[in-house]
């Protein structure tokens, strides 16, 4: 039934649409509408430009969250093309999503987090799945190969050149030997919130792949977004990490000590990528954000980046 509100071509049939929303543009021109039909209940239409976006989404709703808990919004119809301009996807609509960076949110969505991590990874589809961002190796690779331009960024924010050789020494040298595990891929402070009624709800699953754990603790705890504020708190970070070693039963004092540890590396590590990526968007002419977000967004993330040096260098 709900093919009939959407034309061959891939829009929204105007004749069947009692109104509609926009509620952003994603990449790839991905165009994300709250629309109402003629029952006046509302749904969440993503228009498609690209097949590796859909395809992926697609597969993950069918074979993984399918057995999740129900706080996802489910796909209820969809239309998958080899012309990818013709693809689309129905969703279910939560309403308006409270987001917000509290401690009792972060412990929730860390229980589920933990929950997932735990799920198992035997489908061989799982290790094709594709992440957003580059791996955090590579990320590591990136920064070694842009050091010049490192050492620039992190003298704007005061540290000395014994600071940046210990960075590179003890922080981006090391690797991550962690299990992957299910990944959400993009857990930023836009992807999960509460309800109207204060259920927990996580959205936008299509970058779930395997990853190491700290991905989605550090795109919980410490990632920043042009579009949504949030300064970081040690106090928070501390609790939610304590909180997600208790929920999957690490108890080895050493073990915790290392995990943590390599957590604070890792966010180092994400943070001064995004403070280069972020500098180079200020000096953009066009982006998809104003000169106001990306500048809040570099004060919070410079905040995560002195915060973690305390504990790391």
């Amino acid at each position: 039934m709900y093919h009939e509100f959407v034309l061959p071509n891939g829009n929204l049939n105007d004749q069947k649409v009692i109104r509609k929303e926009k509620l952003y543009q994603g990449l790839n021109d991905r165009l994300v509408e709250r629309v109402f039909f003629e029952n006046d209940r509302s749904y969440i239409f993503k228009s498609i430009k690209t097949k590796t976006p859909i395809k992926q989404e697609l597969w993950v709703h069918q074979h993984i969250l399918k057995d999740f808990p129900a706080i996802f919004p489910k796909i209820v119809a969809h239309h998958y093309s080899s012309n990818f301009d013709e693809s689309w996807i129905l969703m279910e609509d939560f309403g308006s999503i409270k987001h917000e960076y509290s401690r009792k949110l972060l412990a929730k969505v860390t229980n589920y987090i933990a929950w997932w991590h735990a799920f198992p990874t035997s489908k061989e589809e799982l290790n094709t799945l594709q992440g957003q961002k580059p791996t955090i190796e590579d990320i590591q690779h990136s920064l070694i190969n842009e050091k010049a331009m490192v050492i620039e960024i992190i003298k704007e924010i005061d540290w000395s050149e014994k600071d940046s050789n210990l960075f590179f020494q003890k922080v981006v040298h090391k690797t991550f030997e962690y299990k992957k595990v299910v990944s959400h891929g993009d857990l930023h402070l836009g992807n999960f919130g509460y309800t109207t009624n204060m259920d927990v709800v996580v959205i936008d699953w299509e970058h779930l792949h395997l990853n190491i754990p700290h991905w989605d603790l550090y795109f919980l705890i410490d990632s920043t977004h042009p579009e949504f504020p949030k300064m970081p708190d040690q106090t928070v970070r501390e609790e939610t990490l304590h909180n997600y070693l208790n929920t999957i039963q690490i108890t080895d004092p050493n073990l915790r000590k290392t995990f943590i540890a390599d957590y604070y590396r890792f966010s180092l590590i994400f943070s001064i990528w995004m403070l280069l990526l972020i500098n180079k968007d200020l000096h953009e002419k066009e982006t998809n954000w104003s000169k106001e977000q990306l500048k809040r967004q570099q004060k919070e993330t410079i905040a995560v980046i002195e915060q973690c040096k305390k504990r790391v260098m």
